[in-house]
């Protein structure tokens, strides 16, 4: 899991690869359009490592992460 800072957009972009080529503009807008997602590999280069990149949809990061977006206090009994 990874979070972009906004800084680093335009030299993350230059390493975004799409099936092993490098990702255009529209090839990238269409692998995170949700009716298009998972289409192709897209992976990160970094030195000589090429990490998998996957779309995380916002309401699936409690149960992918494995916690409670919202925690609640546990009920107590009353007693006391």
């Amino acid at each position: 899991m990874a979070q972009l800072d906004d800084r680093d957009t335009a030299e993350v972009l230059e390493r975004l690869r799409l099936d092993g080529e490098a990702a255009s503009d529209d090839a990238l807008l269409a692998w995170l359009d949700a009716k298009h997602a998972g289409a192709g590999h897209l992976t990160l280069d970094i030195g000589e490592r090429r990490l998998k990149v996957e779309l995380l949809a916002h309401e699936d990061v409690p149960r992918r992460l494995g916690f409670v977006r919202l925690p609640e206090p546990e009920a107590t009994s009353g007693q006391g």
